[in-house]
């Protein structure tokens, strides 16, 4: 899976840059976010074919029930909050998006407790990302950070 950290004192988003599948490193500099047709970012976990199926959804299209876990962080210069979704599948079996503003910090994906526990000990999100990374398979030590004040990768 992978590591994704949102860090609301500092306004960060960081995440590993690794995929795997099946055990398999496919690829260790890979980006986990991409741009919606809103300008909005997401910054997903999950398989990569979840993950294009939700951004095809979040640009108007209609959501895949084969869909499979996937959770993301989404933020846009206008928000004044980052969001927090995810793919829930309802009582019926029917698969939805549903979102939440964060109102503190959060990890998502294989890595994201062990993050937490990381920034938690006042470490930056990149730092804590990269001490997750110590502990999970699926997450490695290139991390990307988002600045989500200045609406820029540093």
């Amino acid at each position: 899976m992978t590591t994704i950290l949102y860090d609301h004192e500092n306004e960060h988003i960081a995440c590993d840059s690794q995929t795997t599948e099946n055990g398999i490193i496919i690829n260790s500099d890979a980006n986990k976010w991409c741009e919606l047709s809103d300008d909005s970012l997401i910054f997903a976990t999950g398989d990569t074919v979840d993950i294009h199926e939700l951004q095809l959804h979040l640009n108007g299209g209609d959501l895949s029930q084969n869909i499979g876990e996937v959770s993301y962080f989404r933020t846009h210069e206008t928000y004044d909050h980052v969001i927090y979704g995810y793919v829930h599948e309802t009582k019926d079996n029917t698969k939805v998006v549903r979102e939440e503003p964060l109102f503190h910090s959060y990890g998502i994906g294989s890595g994201g407790k062990s993050a937490m526990v990381a920034l938690s000990f006042d470490t930056s999100a990149k730092e804590a990302v990269i001490k997750a990374a110590e502990f999970d398979i699926k997450t490695n030590d290139n991390v990307k950070v988002y600045n989500i004040s200045e609406s820029v990768f540093i």
